[in-house]
């Protein structure tokens, strides 16, 4: 799961599109939470 994309990851704190908290990292790490791959 890790380093198997390039670019960056869109993380939905709580897994709620809706009311979560978003954050982008340089990579999805966390299987806890939803998770989406940003291409650059």
């Amino acid at each position: 799961f890790r380093n198997k994309h390039s670019g960056k990851c869109l993380t939905i704190a709580g897994g709620n599109a809706e009311a979560g908290t978003r954050i982008v990292m340089s990579g999805c790490e966390n299987r806890t939470e939803q998770q989406f791959w940003i291409e650059e």
